[in-house]
């Protein structure tokens, strides 16, 4: 008998099993490999019941928008939340220090001196520190563990727009959005103004996506004097799409105001976005493809007047830092891959995987666009797709320009991929694509009458099918999962080890200075201005004499973890054994003892300052 939620029973089993995945999973087992050796045999079974669930919703006559909605959902709790589950803490570190941010805001109730770059685009964090009080929380410790699914979720309307441009096919739009999920192992969906100013960008151009598609075109008779590509270019550049069917001009122009205040909202929280979004506008007004021919000039003003003014405490210090990445393509891509790679060869083996998932992706997303060539777009949603490469033109961003880029391009690369995996699954079952279709009769239910003459693909032949698609998505989870918790031996923080250094913090006395070994985003994080300092390792020679480098810095405290040390393995090639040594020749110098060991982490004292309760 049906239920009277049949789509909450579908899939009770495969977050059930999810959830006994997390039980049984052991966060300090990860090792160079990240978790994909460590994730157990429940985690494997949920994969694969939620990719028959996939497989099943992409093979039914109509999309379950519902049931689709759960799907998506499953997918991207399962492949993006088993260690933040686990550690019942946020999974990727920076989100501690961007609570921190938020932290000094709401503490102080204005923006502090200059003291991090971050704060020049401080939207995101006032944004989030209004929200952090309007709900009654102590901090956005609430926001940040589910922030990946809550972002990722949000990203489902503008991809189904985008897949809906591209082909007019509901379940390739839908299989965009699946697409775009299998393939985002990029961990920039945490709790950062990356992901919303992503979002910001994505929505932006989907609307004007679906203008253009709605709105109907102008045409005008070319010249015979004229060569025909020159009058065909002519005559693209200066056309105007009409008004969208049904809208009027006050639609028109209200839309354009919305799209003007979140342009403002994204310039004051992102420092590249707004970029790769002026680039695109400015292909959307080049292209006649949007009646908002101007929109890319004030995008362009927005963004110079905050960066002139609002973020000029960046700027007027870094700017030979600026000006000396624009340009430097080779250095750019350096940074972004090969300074990524890492010392030990199984864990550099697993970052060639990333890579090799991002190449897939793309190759396939090129060979879905060729496929859509003869379509009203294409051009521009080829150009749309590319426009987030051009930075690695503008900026190195830190070494992480490359992920950025193909952060901003998934959501077409995604639908693009979409139309060729459409493509290959007809032919795989022997299924043509109509050219008549809207000719057939329609019988009573409003149904098209079969075509007896087209071939039926065989039960048989559509069950291998439909295995070797589970097959494959099964697979493409696993290393989504892999490639997500790569670092997770050095990214992970327990809840315990988030109390313990946010305590330390909190309770040190004035004046004192606290160092950081390695990863330690609860502590660093905070940084609220309580006259406590906190010092990090800053350079490779520092790595490579820590016990020298903590002495010439005269810390009062020293924090490390279990992170450091494979930090130091993975990512640096230092034995294992480095961490304890280093950690002995301290304690041997009679310079410091320990103050606290356990959880994970030791912190050690200069023997003249007092002791701190932190458990």
């Amino acid at each position: 008998m049906e239920t009277a939620s049949p789509v909450a029973c579908r899939c009770r089993g495969k977050f059930c099993l999810f959830a006994l995945a997390v039980r049984s999973f052991d966060l300090e087992a990860a090792d160079a490999t990240g978790i994909i050796t460590h994730v157990g045999p429940y985690y494997v079974i949920a994969l694969l019941l939620i990719n028959i669930a996939v497989v099943r919703l992409l093979t039914s006559t109509a999309i379950d928008v519902p049931l689709a909605l759960v799907v998506v959902a499953g997918v991207v709790v399962i492949t993006s939340m088993l260690t933040a589950l686990a550690s019942n803490a946020a999974s990727f570190p920076t989100a501690f220090v961007h609570r921190g941010l938020i932290e000094i805001l709401t503490t102080a109730g204005q923006l502090p001196p200059p003291s991090d770059a971050r704060f020049s685009w401080a939207g995101f964090f006032a944004g989030a520190g209004q929200m952090v009080e309007a709900a009654g929380f102590a901090t956005a410790d609430p926001f940040l563990m589910w922030a990946p699914v809550v972002n990722e979720l949000t990203m489902i309307a503008p991809l189904l727009l985008i897949g809906r441009f591209i082909s007019p096919r509901p379940k390739i739009a839908w299989l965009g959005v699946l697409i775009y999920s299998y393939f985002n192992w990029y961990q920039q969906d945490y709790f950062a103004p990356q992901a919303t100013a992503t979002f910001m960008y994505t929505s932006i151009v989907a609307l004007l996506l679906w203008q253009y598609k709605a709105s109907r075109l102008p045409t005008r008779r070319i010249s015979r004097h004229r060569a025909p590509s020159r009058a065909r270019f002519l005559t693209v550049v200066r056309r105007t799409p009409g008004r969208v069917w049904a809208r009027g001009p006050g639609w028109t122009l209200a839309v354009e105001a919305v799209l003007v205040v979140v342009l403002a909202a994204m310039v004051v929280a992102h420092q590249l976005t707004p970029i790769v979004t002026i680039a695109s506008l400015l292909i959307f007004s080049v292209l006649g493809a949007t009646r908002y021919r101007s929109l890319w000039l004030v995008a362009l003003v927005l963004f110079a007047a905050w960066f002139s003014f609002g973020a000029s405490d960046y700027w007027i210090g870094h700017i030979h830092y600026l000006l000396g990445d624009v340009g430097q393509v080779q250095s750019a891509v350096g940074g972004g891959v090969a300074d990524r790679l890492g010392a030990d060869p199984s864990y550099q083996n697993m970052q060639y995987l990333r890579l090799l998932t991002s190449g897939v992706l793309a190759i396939v997303a090129v060979a879905g666009w060729i496929m859509i060539r003869r379509q009203r777009g294409w051009l521009l949603i080829g150009l749309l797709a590319a426009c987030p490469g051009g930075l690695v033109l503008v900026q190195s961003y830190g070494g992480e320009v490359i992920i950025r880029c193909f952060v901003l391009s998934s959501p077409f690369l995604a639908p693009l991929a979409a139309c060729a995996i459409a493509r290959l699954h007809r032919k795989l079952i022997g299924q043509r694509r109509s050219r008549t279709f809207a000719y057939q009769p329609f019988n009573a239910g409003g149904a098209p009458t079969p075509d007896s003459s087209r071939p039926q693909p065989s039960r048989l032949r559509y069950g291998a099918v439909a295995t070797g698609a589970t097959a494959v998505l099964v697979l493409l989870s696993l290393v989504l999962t892999a490639n997500r918790g790569l670092n997770t031996s050095f990214e992970y923080t327990r809840k315990a080890q988030e109390r313990i250094g946010s305590h330390l913090l909190q309770r040190a006395p004035t004046d004192t200075t606290i160092m950081a070994w390695g990863p330690s985003p609860t502590v660093v994080g905070p940084r609220l201005f309580t006259e406590v300092d906190i010092s990090r390792v800053g350079s490779l020679e520092c790595l490579d004499d820590l016990v020298g480098c903590t002495l010439d810095e005269n810390p009062d405290y020293v924090f490390t973890s279990d992170q450091t040390r494979a930090a130091l393995m993975y990512q640096y090639g230092y034995p294992g054994s480095r961490l304890d040594n280093e950690i002995k020749q301290l304690l041997d110098s009679g310079e410091f003892t320990i103050m606290y060991r356990g959880n994970g982490i030791v912190v050690l004292k200069r023997p003249n300052v007092p002791s701190i309760e932190v458990a």
